[in-house]
Order: C-alpha cells, then structure tokens, then sequence
C-alpha cells in the first residue's frame, strides 16, 4: 500500500485499510467459509493498532494496556476460527470483541485519569 510505514499516521490509516478490505471481502461474500486472506485482513489490522496502543500505554502510564493485549489474544483465536466460518459470523466476532474492548476501556481509563488528576478535595 502506498504511503504505509513512514508515519505513524499512514501506518494507522494502513490498519484501517487492512480492516476495510477485509469487511470488503466479507460482505462481498456473505456465505461459505472464510479463508485465510479475509482472516488476515479483518483480524490483522485490528491486532496490529491494539499492539501499538498496548505497547505506548505501557511505556508512558504503565496502566490500560493489558486489556489490549487479551483483545489481541481474543482476535487471533477468533482470526484462526474464521478461516472455517461465514464471513458474517466472522465480523460479529470482531463486533463483539471490540465491544467489549471499548466497555473494558471505558473503566480502565477512568481509573487512570483518577489517578493522574487526584481529586484534593479542593
């Protein structure tokens, strides 16, 4: 892909792509199983921006990032499952494991910001 890797803006939009042309392909063809390229592509990018955050909360908090990484966990084995399923069942998956991400998150970094602007009473 063109433009991919120089920044760190292109390589997000590049996990975007990966992720688009894998829903693409998915409803583009809604039965029979899956295959290895539309588990690459619909699962790939969402692991490859999950480690990036995961890795930068990490170095600056050293909080909020193990939730990622059970989210990258959760896509590989739902990526390695999807070769063998529909293409839909395999973006529910991906639907509901970011779902849950984003709930995890909501929680977790409410705990940060509490913990970076401690309320003095004041």
């Amino acid at each position: 892909m063109r433009g991919c890797g120089q920044h760190a803006a292109d390589r997000g939009r590049c996990h975007g792509r990966s992720l688009a042309v894998g829903a693409a392909l998915a409803i583009g063809r809604t039965t029979g199983p899956g295959s290895v390229q539309l588990s690459l592509l619909l699962f790939g990018g969402p692991i490859l921006y999950l480690v990036a955050q995961a890795w930068w909360y990490y170095v600056t908090t050293g909080r909020a990032w193990a939730a990622r990484l059970l989210a990258c966990g959760a896509c590989a084995a739902a990526g390695l499952a999807a070769r063998r399923l529909p293409p839909l069942v395999s973006v529910l998956i991906l639907d509901v494991i970011l779902v849950v991400l984003v709930l995890a998150l909501t929680r977790v970094h409410r705990q940060v910001a509490e913990t970076l602007n401690p309320d003095d009473g004041a």
